[in-house]
């Protein structure tokens, strides 16, 4: 039902026109707590969910993750929704049952302040409950949404660090190519010069004049290759590509690099001596280019696994690092739980000796821990002696007994700010539930960490392997 129809159908019921007998006032009163105890229920049973899946939560993906807490959310807030109007639907009912009541006025009395008070604070009571539960579900989504924004940051960032990579590494290979061209060129020039042309070509400003060189042989080339090798990688060092019919613009850039056969070598003859051939001929130039040798490519492949092996070196003592991080937090939190769990045995205990009467042993009662405080405010009590004297109290300052006894421990930092409270508002008493929570939240902490830990442990260990069998096949780094 909705807040209208909960309020239509109490309307209804306190109608003149309806008969409304004690009995069926008390069949529903009884009805409402009952559902009011299953709400609470659900309540608890959402959190010791969590509680059971916190220590699994590694195990998730990350949309389970966010589906996961967007359903406890849904079903902790549904919960809290339902409780609410049953508290509504409480009160009204159980007010009206007064007014059926024609009773003494100490029982109406003492109706009264079980209706309003007490049972108004143990709605409150449970309230706060749900809405922890609920606030604790809504942070954990939070770091979930956190941690996923900063992988997709992460892999973008990698894939723009990828994308840098591949443009030096392209920058690389062709600075190595055109510092091969300048040493064939440099090599062709030791092997002799040669004077420009009486009439060369016409060039642009930027573009440079063509040198000419004598006719020379594959073989006469600089060797490039050791000794132990040049049987074997000679015939893989040069190769000659032929480029058909070169145009004239371009001649002079390719007649740089190029073996002249015996045509051009009466062409060239005959611009020397001031005369013009007797016919216009494109000539074949061909180009020696340079390919990578054997020995080249395994020493490229052998600088890959140095590279690699080193990588991975490196990122092996990052996870040696980061594990030991790890290892110190957990020492840490291990060093707070024995703190927290020495704090339990000294902490002091409340003895009650009596109880309320008429007051169901399974109702929390009202004036219970925190509450003390807030009900002696409420009434104008002193906080010194629990009186109503209008804040001139008398009494001398006493430090107050819990207080003392938990000094110098892990509780002392759950004590009221004020030092000059009385001992029956002191809420140390009931802190025992407030350390075991903090002792459970350190140790899912001190979980997850055992388990980051491991995973690293196995990373770790699967790296060194890796480097094992790059250095087993390449023992040695390469020769720069």
């Amino acid at each position: 039902m909705s807040h209208m129809e909960e309020l239509a159908y109490l309307t209804d019921k306190i109608a003149p026109r309806v008969t409304i007998t004690i009995p069926m006032l008390e069949e529903d009163l009884g009805k409402t707590l009952e559902e009011m105890q299953n709400q609470v229920n659900v309540a608890m049973t959402i959190n010791e969910e969590w509680n059971h899946l916190k220590l699994e939560w590694f195990k998730f993906a990350d949309t389970e993750k966010i589906v996961t807490i967007s359903r406890l959310i849904r079903a902790a807030g549904a919960a809290r929704d339902s409780y609410l109007k049953l508290c509504t639907r409480l009160i009204l009912t159980a007010k009206w049952m007064e007014k059926f009541r024609r009773i003494e006025l100490e029982q109406e009395s003492r109706e009264r302040v079980w209706l309003d008070d007490i049972l108004c604070m143990d709605m409150k009571g449970q309230m706060k409950k749900m809405n922890k539960i609920i606030e604790k579900l809504e942070k954990e989504e939070r770091v979930v949404v956190a941690f996923l924004q900063t992988r997709n940051e992460d892999f973008h960032r990698a894939q723009r660090d990828q994308l840098t990579i591949s443009r030096l590494k392209e920058q690389l290979r062709e600075a190595e190519w055109e510092l091969f061209s300048i040493k064939a060129k440099r090599a062709r020039l030791e092997m002799g010069t040669e004077e420009a042309p009486p009439n060369p070509p016409e060039t642009s400003k930027n573009q440079q004049l063509p040198e000419r060189k004598e006719e020379s042989r594959v073989q006469d080339l600089p060797r490039l290759v050791d000794d132990e090798e040049e049987e074997m990688e000679l015939e893989e060092e040069l190769m000659v590509i032929d480029e058909d019919e070169v145009g004239e613009e371009n001649s002079a850039r390719h007649r740089q690099e190029a073996i002249l056969d015996d045509d051009g070598y009466l062409d060239q003859l005959l611009r020397e001596a001031g005369e013009t051939p007797p016919r216009t001929r494109r000539t074949k130039y061909p180009i020696i280019r340079r390919i990578h040798t054997q020995r080249e490519r395994r020493h490229r492949a052998s600088g890959g696994r140095h590279e690699e092996s080193t990588e991975l070196q490196n990122h092996i003592q990052e996870l040696e690092a980061r594990i030991q991080v790890a290892r110190e937090e957990n020492r840490a939190r291990e060093e707070e739980v024995n703190e927290v769990e020495r704090a339990i045995q000294v902490l002091p205990r409340r003895i009650l000796l009596d109880a309320p009467e008429k007051i169901p042993v399974n109702i929390t009662c009202a004036f219970y821990g925190d509450e003390r405080y807030n009900l002696a405010l409420e009434e104008g009590l002193c906080h010194r002696c629990l009186l109503g004297h209008g804040g001139r109290c008398r009494n001398p300052f006493r430090p107050c007994y819990y207080c003392e006894k938990v000094s110098g421990t892990v509780s002392e930092e759950y004590c009221p700010k004020d030092e000059d409270h009385h001992k029956a508002l002191c809420p140390i008493p009931n802190a025992e539930n407030k350390l075991q929570q903090r002792i459970q939240r350190i140790m899912g902490h001190y979980l997850e960490v055992e388990q980051d830990i491991e995973r690293m442990e196995k990373q770790r260990d699967d790296l060194k392997n890796q480097v094992e069998q790059i250095l087993r096949q390449d023992p040695a780094p390469p020769r720069p």
